[in-house]
């Protein structure tokens, strides 16, 4: 077990671990390139403490099987990754960048769910801006609990409506899509209108 160590320049893309379990680590520079992670890779993301990831590399790699837990990620790439179906409830990301079709995601401003309360550090509000969705295809996403869409970086142009107008939250999924929406529930959860 890693305890609060940081961990610079190492390659996971061919690494195969029994059991991997670390514990408030900082991950930089790392390489999850093309990696497949399965449910053996989830203590890195949902440790006690949480592991914070800058910089590091998640293009092409298959991410369906981990959730990001309450990992925080800052300055990562997900270039093509797959994601689809995660559910996140309290992890955070910075100036990320995403490209490739996403589908199915939920992502929480604020804590939410069983692992809210064991937050370490303990906070109100999961962090979400920066995040650059320009040559990201969403279907199916939604921002939802306090999302600032408008702090993430949108593809402009008549065919940014027809790749994104899918989901909304928040208000929108795209600033054009935020003016045209409605939340129809208390968790603010919107739907374009047409």
């Amino acid at each position: 077990m890693f305890d609060g160590v940081t961990i610079r320049d190492a390659d996971f893309r061919r690494a195969t671990f029994d059991a991997f379990a670390p514990e408030g680590c900082a991950f930089e520079h790392c390489d999850f390139r093309g990696q497949t992670l399965d449910r053996r890779f989830q203590p890195l993301f949902s440790s006690r403490r949480r592991s914070v990831f800058r910089d590091c590399r998640f293009d092409e790699a298959d991410l369906r099987a981990v959730r990001p837990g309450q990992a925080r990620f800052e300055r990562c790439r997900f270039d093509k990754a797959n994601i689809d179906g995660w559910e996140s409830f309290t992890a955070e990301f910075i100036d990320c960048t995403f490209t490739g079709r996403i589908a199915n995601v939920r992502i929480y401003g604020r804590p939410w769910g069983a692992g809210a309360e064991n937050l370490n550090p303990m906070r109100k509000v999961n962090e979400f801006r920066g995040n650059d969705f320009r040559k990201a295809d969403l279907v199916g996403v939604t921002f939802v609990h306090g999302i600032d869409v408008a702090a993430q970086r949108w593809p402009q142009g008549p065919s940014a409506s027809r790749r994104h107008g899918s989901r909304c939250s928040t208000g929108a999924s795209t600033p054009r899509a935020k003016r045209r929406s409605r939340c129809s529930s208390p968790r603010r959860s919107c739907t374009p209108t047409r």
